[in-house]
């Protein structure tokens, strides 16, 4: 079972970081391997905040076992906020 949405931060080149996640199974261990991104990192946490939560309404309307792919959902949400500048250049 997937677990809900959540920031989590991270230093990257001494700036504060946060990503929106999930573990995609609950009862693993939490590592990078067990996690789904929403999205890249953002320097805004309120920003992270807000699409972790969006993400969990929608979870929540559409049912546990929705059957519906996450990555179209993601891609829309992070499209409203955009990326990070730093991220989309690919640097």
């Amino acid at each position: 079972m997937k677990g809900k949405w959540e920031v989590t931060a991270q230093f990257i080149a001494d700036t504060q970081m946060y990503a929106v996640y999930r573990l995609r199974d609950v009862d693993a261990v939490d590592h990078s391997g067990n996690r789904e991104y929403a999205g890249g990192y953002v320097t805004d946490r309120a920003e992270a905040e807000f699409v972790a939560e969006r993400l969990n309404a929608e979870d929540e309307e559409k049912g546990p076992e929705s059957g519906n792919p996450q990555d179209q959902k993601t891609k829309n949400i992070t499209s409203i906020i955009g990326y990070n500048e730093a991220f989309d250049n690919g640097e």
